[in-house]
């Protein structure tokens, strides 16, 4: 049988065709920081030391994706938040640039070459790609519209502000919606021909934190522009939305997204049924059963995700959301056995 790479499994699911088994991927994967010596802040600041702890990282547990970018807070820090590190190396906001929401006339779209972090984020994502090629499916990540706006705003303010004073969510999703097509090109062009596109992640934009309505009003009509955005750029893109989703699986597959990833609160039977073949579901194992489940736990997990996926080929078997740092290196590699027991097409 053949031989495929990750890039090669990770784009036949995306056509809807079969390799030799199911693609994987697991969020947040961090056992080559633990391997290398590295602290968070040495990962945060140093390109090199956070090319090679990702590299690590795939070279040891060998997934078929290996995901770099960043998230929702290194975008508002360079966009005006003001950000420090606390004593374990982790980044939180200081202040929050939109608290005083007149600040948002003043505010213009980070350049990527220029605002930090952006060109630190910029450089690994050129690096990896480099590293990497076509082995591996290197996937640029940024965030979606609403957790950008959350972290400049505030998630509880933000939420009253959709009935406060919706034209300044809109004015302020308008402004994000921009950044983040701005900052997904640039991230996915660092990368390089090895890419196989965007994961866009929205983690605060799910109906464990705003109701269906919110959704459908202040943020779908944003995930659609993004969703256009890059298809017609020729990009794959995907979503990865936090917590409870099946109120909205619909609405999210209907922006016309190539992927879907749903963690452990969604329902991944009711991904498929909703979705119909129309987009690539990915995942959901519970990241907490990487971290504390037992051989015998992962591999129930696996095998119970891949009944419910029922031989489908738009299907990424993966972890639900980030696994947690903590996590053992063997149950990454029980992860990895079970896929290749349960995952096979033939």
């Amino acid at each position: 049988m053949k031989q495929y790479t990750g890039r090669e499994r990770v784009m036949l699911a995306y056509s809807r065709q079969h390799a030799d088994r199911i693609p994987t991927d697991i969020q947040g994967i961090n056992i080559g920081p633990r391997i290398l010596g590295f602290t968070r802040r040495q990962l945060a600041t140093d390109p090199q030391k956070a090319t090679e702890a990702l590299i690590k990282s795939w070279e040891v547990v060998r997934p078929d994706i290996v995901t770099v970018g960043t998230i929702s807070l290194p975008m508002a820090q360079a966009a005006g938040n003001e950000c420090d590190f606390d004593e374990e190396g982790t980044l939180h906001a200081k202040r929050r640039i939109l608290e005083d929401k007149s600040n948002l006339g003043k505010m213009s779209i980070p350049d990527p070459k220029k605002d930090n972090p952006l060109p630190f984020v910029l450089e690994v994502c050129e690096r990896i790609g480099s590293a990497l090629k076509k082995e591996a499916a290197v996937r640029g990540v940024v965030s979606l519209p609403w957790t950008v706006v959350v972290q400049m705003r505030g998630m509880e303010q933000l939420i009253y502000d959709t009935v406060d004073d919706p034209d300044f969510v809109h004015a302020v999703m308008r402004f994000a919606t921009d950044y983040t097509k701005m900052f997904g090109a640039s991230v996915v062009e660092a990368i390089g021909e090895g890419g196989v596109g965007v994961f866009t992640t929205d983690p605060a934009a799910g109906c464990s934190v705003i109701s269906p309505k919110i959704y459908r009003e202040f943020v779908r009509p944003y995930h659609e522009e993004v969703v256009s955005y890059f298809k017609e750029r020729g990009t794959l893109i995907s979503f990865h939305i936090c917590g409870y989703l099946d109120p909205i699986m619909e609405d999210i597959v209907s922006t016309g997204v190539d992927g879907v990833s749903i963690d452990e609160r969604s329902s991944l039977k009711e991904m498929f049924e909703t979705s119909r073949g129309r987009t690539v579901v990915i995942g959901n194992i519970a990241p907490m059963l990487f971290a504390d489940g037992t051989k015998e736990d992962i591999e129930a997990a696996v095998k119970e995700c891949m009944d419910s996926a029922a031989g489908e080929s738009g299907y990424i078997l993966s972890s639900g959301c980030a696994i947690p740092p903590h996590t053992p290196l063997e149950n990454m590699k029980y992860f990895m056995e079970a896929a290749e027991k349960y995952g096979r097409y033939a």
